[in-house]
């Protein structure tokens, strides 16, 4: 038997598309030679079921196909290896493809370019093979949630514009390079993914919002050109470059936790006051690359560990006029930088401490009772940062509310508190009485 023919074909049963025939009539084809039937059927065939045993080769086949077959049904097809073979479907017009619950493995491009709109994957799938649908422009639904997968592989949906809902397999911890770029998805839940590779959820022009894994090892471009994203719950642990390169994200300072910042990592970002995390010890080339609208940047968690910063880090932004708010007593230190003393430096105002419940603003009112904090203001709040007596951070938060409560947790006698409100700003000194 040659390449082109089916192993023991027990039948191939071509159903007739009802809008072409109105009599819906089935055909019943018996026959051993795959190839033959193929070219035997109609140029206006739509709804395809195969039934019986082939082989890598017989499947190859498929590709030829007309353009018309939009259902392809293998429910009932047994497959070498239980394994659909690389590039089985590449470029076909199939829409719709009913799976064997046997499928064991999908390989590599399987429906790369085809015009499927939906899949739904068995339990049974335990691997697929990069790229499988690369560019399946039209696929609007893919539910992978019964699949017992760990690994999502480099280019999955790269390119599969139309995808607006995904379900991803339960113990999913890995996801490849490119797997969502350029993809149509508003939204993704991967909080429990542990690694995510390059540029894996970049160029997504619909993407808004993400949860991710506190500390998640993030690749290169993470959300690199998301220009929509302005939701990140959760945090990467290293800034890699161009992670969050062109985004709508505003408030980073809880985004990432290591010690680096990578070349072009914050580019092209709307962000007004930049936190470098205590732990920055590195930062790259055109990390902060015509930050738009920045007003502050605050370095007091690092004290006087300086970190290594590239001459170009904030190239396009005007450093002069921002004030860079450091510790107390390390202002010199700063200041003899070649990078950092361009900037304006600031060290914390010195305050008598004041009694919270009096002397308050008409605009903002702070009270601090027992422990708890209320912060109350005519507009929304932007800003609340707690410092403790040595100058190390407590807490900041971006409420965005008229009204912020908190309660303070921290053994320091002495809190500091700076609210920033519109155009006000107050740093109040006070007593730490929790009693």
């Amino acid at each position: 038997m040659g390449i082109s023919s089916l192993r023991h074909i027990l039948k191939a049963i071509v159903i007739v598309s009802s809008v072409m025939d109105s009599s819906g009539a089935v055909i019943n084809v018996n026959s051993r030679n795959l190839s033959i039937e193929l070219k035997r059927m109609s140029a206006s065939e739509q709804e395809v079921v195969l039934e019986g045993e082939a082989s890598d080769a017989d499947l190859s086949l498929l590709r030829r196909m007309s353009d018309s077959v939009k259902v392809l049904d293998i429910r009932n097809l047994r497959l070498p290896g239980n394994t659909l073979p690389d590039y089985m479907l590449f470029n076909t017009g199939v829409q719709t493809l009913l799976l064997s619950e046997d499928t064991d493995s999908i390989g590599d491009w399987c429906f790369a370019e085809s015009a499927l709109r939906e899949i739904v994957l068995p339990s049974s799938v335990k691997n697929i093979g990069q790229g499988a649908f690369y560019r399946c422009a039209g696929l609007v639904s893919a539910d992978m949630s019964s699949c017992v997968m760990s690994e999502c592989p480099d280019n999955l949906f790269y390119g599969c514009a139309s995808l607006n809902n995904i379900r991803l397999p339960l113990g999913l911890k890995v996801i490849g390079n490119n797997a969502f770029r350029k993809s149509g998805l508003r939204s993704i839940d991967i909080e429990g993914v542990d690694k995510i590779g390059d540029f894996a959820l970049a160029e997504m022009p619909h993407l808004e919002s993400v949860i991710l894994k506190n500390k998640v090892d993030a690749g290169r471009g993470l959300f690199y050109g998301d220009n929509y994203l302005s939701s990140i719950y959760g945090g990467i642990f290293d800034a890699e470059p161009l992670i969050i390169t062109g985004t709508s994200v505003k408030d980073i300072a809880e985004l990432y936790f290591g010690s680096r910042i990578g070349d072009g990592a914050f580019a092209n970002l709307s962000v007004e006051r930049l936190y470098i995390n205590s732990d920055v010890r590195e930062i790259g080339s055109n990390a902060f690359h015509n930050m738009k609208g920045l007003k502050e940047v605050n370095v007091e968690a690092l004290k006087s560990d300086v970190p290594e910063i590239a001459s170009d880090a904030f190239s396009g932004v005007s450093t002069e006029p921002i004030p860079l708010q450091v510790a107390r007593h390390t202002a010199d230190i700063w200041k003899s930088h070649p990078v950092w003393g361009n900037f304006m430096i600031k060290e914390p105002v010195e305050t008598s401490v004041d009694d919270l419940n009096e002397g308050q603003t008409t605009d903002l009112k702070i009270d601090f009772n027992k422990g708890e904090l209320t912060v109350i203001a005519n507009y929304g709040i932007d800003l609340v940062c707690l410092y403790g007596d040595k100058g190390e951070i407590i807490g900041r938060f971006s409420p965005d509310t008229n009204i912020f409560c908190t309660t303070v947790y921290s053994d320091s006698p002495v809190i500091i508190v700076d609210v920033a409100a519109g155009n006000n700003r107050i740093i109040k000194k006070i007593l730490n009485g929790k009693k």
